[in-house]
């Protein structure tokens, strides 16, 4: 069972991971070899900037937090009725991730 520490913990991995590999080599390109693997970079790369964006106003902690928690109730009530296995969806997505950033290194 994925619990959300776990799930922070890796995602936050991955993100600062794709962080530094942006501003360490930001010319390097890397081939996409599959649309799964375009997948997989778009996605680390969109998190990747929305994070770092999101982290230059980490002085506003509550707030952000607050606003984190409304949408994960949001998120997950919804999933909920319309029949969303979101435990299965977030441990595919991390397991593609992860792929994803292993192959890139």
């Amino acid at each position: 069972m994925l619990d959300i520490s776990d799930a922070q913990e890796r995602f936050s991995s991955l993100i600062e991971s794709r962080s530094n590999a942006r501003t360490s080599t930001p010319s390097v390109s890397i081939a996409i070899n599959s649309p799964l693997r375009s997948i997989g970079e778009s996605l680390l790369n969109k998190f990747a900037y929305q994070i770092s964006s999101q982290a230059n106003i980490a002085e506003q902690k509550e707030k952000i937090a607050d606003e984190i928690l409304e949408n994960i109730v949001s998120s997950l009530a919804l999933a909920g009725m319309i029949g969303i296995n979101l435990e299965e969806e977030l441990s595919s997505l991390l397991n593609l991730l992860e792929a994803v950033s292993g192959e890139a290194s």
